[in-house]
């Protein structure tokens, strides 16, 4: 029975995409405004849970969750037993993970016949994606040259600081207040920023284009 719903809940594409999009506005926007000591666990929780919505929306998901439970495992493992390769290992596989969701996405909304619900829904959501990937990179950056970035005088690295630098780059916004410090973080910087516009103008090129077309029809 509980398969059964699994199945009916795969085929609900609107349900899954306002469940995703709920856990990546939660994952962006919302973990700040909790205690500080809680924000491991939350950006842990709602990573695992982004994982698997992710698959779910995509086609192949049967294979996906397979796919996709092979960088959480590898970030629970780097965390428990401390291992700096298996937290970057998980970090990379997570980066093309996501990376292949938005292209899916975009896919799926260069292929739809009209602009509805669920193709403004998978919009929003790739954009947000988008800058969790960069984000990913970020912290990665961060993993293997500790100075590469302001975020901490101690060296500490805070997740908050990594998601709050990743998407004020990659909407422009660009504050000041944390800064790249080091070649190729100013180089991850370009690419952020250019990304981010590149998607913008691709999906409302996308969105206008299908808008004006139905209007026509």
């Amino acid at each position: 029975m509980a398969k059964r719903n699994f199945f009916k809940l795969k085929k609900n594409k609107t349900l899954l995409a306002k469940l995703l999009l709920i856990e990546v506005f939660m994952f962006v926007f919302l973990v700040g405004f909790l205690p500080e000591p809680w924000h491991k666990m939350a950006y842990t929780s709602l990573y695992a849970a982004l994982f698997y919505t992710c698959a779910l929306n995509l086609a192949k998901y049967e294979k996906m969750l397979w796919i996709a439970t092979v960088p959480f495992v590898l970030q629970w493992s780097a965390a428990y037993f401390d291992f700096h390769i298996l937290n970057a290992a998980s970090k990379i596989l997570s980066i093309f993970f996501f990376i292949f969701v938005v292209i899916v996405l975009i896919n799926q909304i260069s292929k739809a016949r009209n602009v509805n619900e669920i193709v403004i829904l998978e919009a929003i959501i790739g954009y947000l994606l988008l800058g969790i990937v960069f984000s990913l990179l970020i912290s990665l950056m961060v993993q293997f040259d500790p100075y590469a970035y302001n975020f901490s005088a101690s060296g500490e690295l805070k997740l908050y600081d990594v998601v709050y630098y990743g998407f004020v780059t990659l909407s422009t916004l660009g504050y000041g207040d944390l800064l790249p410090l080091s070649p190729h973080s100013k180089s991850l910087a370009l690419i952020t920023t250019i990304g981010g516009q590149l998607y913008i103008a691709v999906i409302i090129a996308l969105l206008v284009g299908k808008y004006s077309s139905r209007r026509n029809d």
